[in-house]
């Protein structure tokens, strides 16, 4: 049944939202996942559709005209038909005012704008899966059958259903009496409150209780389900006001039970480790401090995070990450002792009303709050000192290696300490303030012990230390630029190059932008730092333009400080005429954030800049709003990719649609679309595929000096740096795909043999890579004991690459899998081992000479269509 919740395949996605890049985006990512989508523009078009269409799930914008989003989902809740479809509210507020009122609307979730894609579709997958529990649980509710009884008060004599026979594992013939047939068939833990109730009803009260059963005589009970019933007991009373009978009614509610069970574990447990997760963490800290805040007691967070968990998951797969997570789960409970604070692995299912289960003697909990990150409350220690005694412990406890699959395995934790109340006093600063010591332990070294207020007067000493030198470093000429080239992708062609800040602090070395950058943002002094970089970046290209080099333009970024100086496009335009610029030759880079914060200011400096033959850049583009709504007001000519979407373009269907998404539309609008981050052959490929016209990256150059860009612009003038479209390979490409890489090394070698370019591997990611640059290369899957796994490539190399040839070679037990393939994959060809090499060669030469005559067919049928448009448009032809 997992499986089948996880999968997403012939879900229906209702995404409504009136701005139609996110709908794009939104459309592109979840067709990725396997949704199908359905659009609408503002609720008012919601509401229409979803009289016409049943939707699994509706993605809904808040801000939207005519009808926004919480009045949409008010009156889609009060459809009968919709008051379970999951509703996920898209808003760029995340304040505490702005969730309430999503939830008390109707929705089901909420994600924050700007939207993490990937991170929505696990989430969405989460949403699923919990209504699917909630539609089997209203099923139960409907088909679950009740039981009878009734008793005369005098005789004590009882009559009981069929039905409540069958609940109850009893026989109908047995002999019944009040009220001990009912309490005999009553769970030993629930009997007093049955008995209770039942004293009650012949005093005249009703009652209302839910229970376990423990069914029928003890030679039946191994045979009969346990059973958790809801029982409603009623007084009936004779014309005189005497109590005459009772009676009572028995609802099974166990797969109720059940279910609520399971909701309150996916929402309170994390699935791979049973350990408390995040919110229930969280939760239970809060009341831990309410009651230490009473008792003037010492509460402790300890946050851990494994060293190089991420190396694990890389190299071994996520199943093996996941087992790893489950043994350090296991091992950082063990080595916790009993006077410690720490919850038992949960191995069974919560009892009703249960949140965290502790072990007699134990105080507190450890959770998994995410990824590989781990917690640990301390509740009632002597001093901070305890606190970290039980981390070093742990630290120690991690010094054995993990054993998997009979392989060793080490990782380490860093771990960050707060203590109650010197490092906060709610669970929220309690655990910020630990994660903080955690991430300065890890940049000291990792496999360390931090408390807070050490890392927190640490990197305010820095701080402090980096902003006096920072106002001092043009004055000691400590700040340079570095410029990183940009190319045309069709022809290799230098088309600018960008501007970035580089400070050498002198004894304190070169500091990253990353962390002064925001300080001088912090400080103000990015505004006077900006400036300079514009001039410096224009007399640089002056220079350069009087040494007879052809640099096209240069690039600079504006921060939002910047940019907002009311006499900014002023400055820069003194700057043009003092360094004889022509128009054309800068190009400034803002961030989607600083166009969105200010919209119509924005629009009147950017058109005065266009006036003075400044060009518009949008920077990281993807990251922000990505809004096409603001975008087609601004008079802009380049949009620029953010490289979060670049580094995996080659192997990630997803990051490969919203890519595609982005170029789309740029081109659409009449913008140049530049890549960022550009490392590898693969990437290239692929962007040149999808139609991207610039691109910067190590692939080309790092960021270089100033005064050894001359030498770098002069050898590309001469072509030895021009990586310009190529031409179809001569020979035919074969990449193959092995689960068994030495039982397909004599085929790769025979391939090679007959003439054909082999490039082999067992990684299906290294798979793509290959295929990247192999334009019309033949990709081979050779599948064994890991069928699905070689199926599942083919598909991500069809949907990454369209041109590639697939050939799928299945054992003999395999020709289901072959068939799947044809029909889901559209297989150009495929064999059954073992096949003679003679066969194998023949067969890939046929698929070869089929594309080449599809290929040829195409082309005639363009000619054809292009001749005829010629002939209508000649005159006396109309």
């Amino acid at each position: 049944m997992d499986a089948n919740l996880d999968a997403v395949h012939d879900r229906l996605a209702l995404v409504v939202d009136d701005d139609d890049t996110t709908r794009m985006i939104a459309r592109r990512s979840l067709e990725a996942s396997g949704f199908d989508v359905v659009e609408a523009a503002d609720g008012v078009q919601a509401l229409e559709h979803l009289g016409q269409v049943r939707p699994d799930v509706v993605l809904l914008d808040v801000d939207m005209p005519r009808l926004d989003g919480l009045q949409t989902c008010r009156q889609l809740r009060a459809r009968p038909e919709l008051s379970n479809t999951p509703v996920v509210m898209l808003t760029a507020h995340d304040d505490s005012e702005s969730i309430e009122r999503a939830f008390a609307a109707g929705a089901t979730d909420f994600a924050a704008k700007p939207v993490n894609w990937a991170l929505l579709q696990h989430r969405l997958r989460y949403v699923l899966r919990s209504a699917h529990t909630l539609a089997e649980l209203a099923r139960a509710q409907r088909t679950a059958r009740m039981g009878s009884w009734e008793c005369s008060v005098d005789g004590g004599q009882m009559r009981w259903s069929e039905e409540f026979h069958r609940l109850a594992g009893t026989l109908p013939e047995q002999s019944l009496v009040f009220p001990d047939s009912l309490l005999g068939i009553t769970s030993e833990g629930c009997r007093e409150r049955l008995e209770a109730a039942l004293e009650g009803a012949l005093q005249g009260r009703s009652a209302e209780l839910v229970h376990d059963l423990r069914p029928g005589p003890a030679d039946r009970r191994a045979s009969v389900p346990h059973r958790t019933v809801q029982h409603r007991i009623e007084v009936l009373r004779d014309y005189s006001g005497r109590i005459s009978h009772l009676v009572g009614t028995v609802l099974d509610v166990s797969e109720r039970q059940r279910a609520m069970q399971r909701v309150h574990r996916l929402a309170y447990f994390d699935e791979v480790t049973s350990l408390p997760n995040r919110t229930a963490f969280r939760e239970e800290l809060e009341r831990v401090i309410v009651e230490a805040r009473a008792n003037a007691a010492l509460v402790a967070v300890l946050y851990i995070d494994l060293d190089d968990f991420k190396r694990v998951n890389d190299s071994l797969g996520h199943s093996t990450g996941d087992v790893l997570l489950a043994q350090v789960a296991a091992r950082l409970c063990g080595s916790l002792r009993g006077d410690d604070v720490v919850a038992r692995l949960q191995t069974g299912d919560l009892q009703t009303g249960e949140t965290l289960d502790r072990e007699p003697g134990r105080e507190g909990l450890a959770a998994r709050l995410g990824g590989d990150e781990f917690a640990v409350m301390l509740e009632g220690i002597g001093c901070a000192d305890d606190a970290l005694q039980v981390a070093h412990r742990i630290l120690r406890a991690f010094d054995a290696p993990f054993r998997i699959d009979g392989e060793e395995l080490f990782t380490t934790p860093t771990i960050g300490v707060s203590v109650y109340p010197v490092d906060g006093d709610d669970a929220e600063t309690m655990l910020k303030h630990a994660d903080a010591a955690m991430y300065q332990a890890k940049r000291a070294g990792k496999r360390m012990v931090l408390r807070f207020n050490e890392s927190l007067s640490a990197r305010a000493h820095r701080r402090q230390l980096l902003d006096g030198r920072l106002r001092r470093a043009q004055e000691h000429d400590e700040l340079s630029l570095h410029y990183q080239p940009q190319i045309d992708i069709s022809n290799g062609k230098l088309v600018g190059l960008e501007a970035l800040l580089r400070w050498n602090a002198g004894e304190l070395g070169q500091i990253s932008p990353a962390e002064f950058i925001p300080l001088a943002e912090d400080n103000g002094l990015i505004v006077p730092i900006g400036a300079w970089v514009i001039r410096t970046a224009c007399e640089h290209l002056a220079e350069w333009r009087a040494q007879g080099l052809g640099v096209p333009r240069v690039s600079v970024n504006v921060s939002a400080r910047q940019f907002a100086q009311k006499d900014f496009v002023e400055r820069v335009a003194r700057v043009a005429a003092q360094t004889g610029l022509r128009r054309g030759d800068l190009e400034v880079e803002l961030t989607e954030s600083i166009l969105a914060s200010d919209a119509d200011g924005a629009v009147e400096k950017l058109a005065r800049l266009r006036d003075l033959g400044i060009r518009i850049a949008v920077d990281d583009f993807g990251t922000g709003y990505s809004s096409l709504s603001y975008l087609k007001h601004f008079p802009i000519d380049r949009l620029k990719i953010d490289r979060s979407f670049i580094q995996d373009i080659a192997t990630d269907p997803n990051d490969a649609s919203i890519t595609s998404a982005v170029i789309g539309m740029g081109r659409g609008m009449g913008l140049r679309v530049l890549a960022e981050g550009v490392e590898n052959d693969a990437q290239l490929s692929c962007l040149r595929r999808l139609g991207c016209d610039e691109v910067q990256g190590f692939l080309f150059s790092k960021p270089l000096p100033w005064d050894q860009v001359s030498r770098w612009v002069r050898e590309l003038d001469v072509g030895g740096r021009q990586r310009s479209v190529g031409g179809m390979q001569q020979h035919p490409k074969v990449v193959v795909w092995s689960d068994d890489l030495a039982a397909a090394e004599p085929m790769a070698a025979a391939l090679a043999e007959a003439g054909y370019g082999v490039t082999m591997t067992g990684d299906g990611t290294t798979a793509l890579e290959h295929l990247a640059v192999r334009p019309g290369a033949i990709f081979l899957v050779d599948a064994g004991a890991q069928g699905e796994a070689g199926l599942s490539w083919l598909r991500n190399a069809r949907c990454l690459h369209p041109e590639v040839l697939t050939f799928l070679l299945v054992p003999a037990d395999g020709r289901e899998l072959l068939g799947e393939a044809v029909s889901t994959v559209g297989l150009d060809g495929g064999a059954v081992k073992p096949v003679p090499f003679a066969d194998l060669h023949a067969a890939l030469q046929r698929v070869l000479r089929t594309a080449e005559a599809s290929r040829v067919a195409l082309l005639s049928r363009s000619m054809l269509a292009s001749r005829a448009g010629q002939d209508y448009a000649r005159p006396g032809l109309n």
